[in-house]
């Protein structure tokens, strides 16, 4: 049950190194209001890099004793794959077993909490809690770009007019973009076709 959402979230990531957000807040740069989530996201290359360790450990299959060993925050990104799986639908809901994802989710949390004090006994409690500052901001960023399956609910002072105008501007968002950038292109060749004409 892990494996799927960390696939998702390592894909993901790769895409967005290359400027593609499929997943991103549907919208973004549309309704600020309503996109003005997640405020505290930050992202940070090393914490990236704990998305991809631990789908390399979980996804390997050469493990003889199944044991893995994993720090705090590997802990804390299997804990969020599982919940972006489920969110996602990236499991098959025939075969979740309630019982054993709730047994799952349990023993996660309690040995994220486990390498957690550990950490803090190691590094010393402010600078567990910096790392631990910069997860949570890294988190916030993967929820706000990659993580979005859906439209947000509507708000209480949303119409059904103005919702109808935040799809079209959602779909025409591209088109928009596309003739920015010829006129911007057709305003500097212009430009410069006065410069050449000047003496």
């Amino acid at each position: 049950m892990l494996l799927p959402g960390l696939k998702f979230l390592a894909a993901q990531l790769k895409m967005a190194e290359n400027g593609h957000f499929p997943h991103r807040h549907p919208l973004d740069r549309i309704d600020i209001q309503s996109s003005k989530v997640c405020r505290n996201q930050a992202y940070y290359p090393d914490m990236a890099a704990v998305i991809f360790a631990a789908r390399d450990k979980v996804g390997d299959d050469d493990k003889s004793s199944g044991k893995l060993r994993l720090h705090v925050f590997e802990l804390s990104a299997l804990a969020l794959a599982l919940r972006v799986a489920l969110r996602g639908k990236l499991i098959p809901s025939p075969s979740v077993d309630p019982h054993a994802l709730a047994d799952l989710q349990k023993r996660l949390e309690r040995f994220r909490k486990r390498a957690r004090n550990t950490c803090y006994k190691k590094l010393g409690i402010e600078v567990g809690r910096a790392h631990a500052k910069r997860w949570r901001n890294f988190v916030d960023w993967l929820r706000y770009n990659v993580c979005y399956f859906e439209l947000p609910r509507w708000r209480a002072n949303v119409t059904p007019v103005n919702h109808f105008r935040i799809h079209l501007l959602f779909l025409l968002l591209p088109l928009l973009t596309s003739l920015r950038r010829f006129w911007i292109e057709c305003f500097q060749h212009r430009r410069r076709f006065l410069q050449c004409l000047s003496p």
